[in-house]
């Protein structure tokens, strides 16, 4: 199970550097009866203070929550790099990610909790943020929709760079004032990156948006509709690769 996984690289990482259960409440910025729950065979802990552990540790998602820790490849203390920017966002966007991720598949509430098996009730307060999930809920839902919790939980957690096949067309774009570019929905499992050179843009989609400055990149599923558009009268400009599902022709317009 995923939450004795954890209970056991809890327990490496606490003996490895002879971190006190305060010294790792302290560095996590979780309480000291929430690492007791962690260090539990069976506890299931909510999924934030799972990302602020091993972000305090220096680990990935997959490695805290994964096989045993290799203690000779664990670096020093004074070594240790956060993994994520922003920990405490991660979690939240999990209720947004359930929504926009089951309305992306066409589910229904009623199909989703049947495929994901959990109640109508707990995906409620999940979509409205209305609870932390557990990582155990994180993990099914994650799987709900083909992906580890690793993945679920990173998605679109960081500006993203990425090489693809199928690379169709490539777009040199200039937005400015109100000017906003609206493109057309691509077929399932198409993707862009937009790469930022000049000024700030904001990229929304779904229910969420993201603001990319001079040198942000991001990475983005093209499946569904999304608008780009300036942030003030000053010029933008940005870069567009457009991964399109092969023999797909259809070409994007600016608005």
């Amino acid at each position: 199970m995923i939450t004795n996984r954890i209970a056991r690289n809890v327990q490496i990482l606490r003996e490895h550097y002879g971190w006190s259960l305060n010294a790792i409440a302290e560095r996590a910025g979780i309480t000291v009866n929430i690492v007791k729950h962690l260090l539990k065979d069976g506890s299931n802990p909510g999924i934030g203070a799972v990302v602020r552990l091993a972000n305090a540790a220096g680990l990935s998602l997959s490695e805290l929550t994964g096989d045993e820790l290799d203690r000779t490849k664990l670096p020093g203390e004074s070594a240790i790099v956060a993994r994520y920017l922003n920990p405490a966002a991660m979690s939240a966007a999990i209720g947004a990610r359930v929504r926009a991720y089951r309305l992306r598949e066409n589910w229904s509430r009623r199909r989703f909790i049947e495929h994901a098996k959990i109640s109508k009730g707990m995906l409620h307060y999940i979509e409205t943020n209305g609870v932390e999930p557990s990582v155990a809920m994180v993990e099914r839902l994650a799987s709900a929709f083909d992906m580890t919790l690793a993945e679920f939980v990173e998605a679109e957690e960081s500006q993203v760079i990425a090489v693809g096949r199928h690379i169709r067309d490539f777009d040199d774009c200039t937005v400015a004032g109100p000017q906003r570019i609206d493109v057309p929905v691509a077929p399932r499992g198409s993707t862009a990156m937009l790469y930022v050179v000049e000024g700030a843009i904001c990229v929304s989609f779904d229910s969420d948006q993201r603001m990319l400055e001079s040198g942000d990149a991001m990475l983005l599923m093209t499946d569904r509709p999304y608008t780009v558009a300036s942030t003030s009268d000053e010029r933008a400009r940005f870069l567009r690769f457009n991964r399109m599902r092969p023999n797909y022709g259809h070409e994007l317009a600016q608005a």
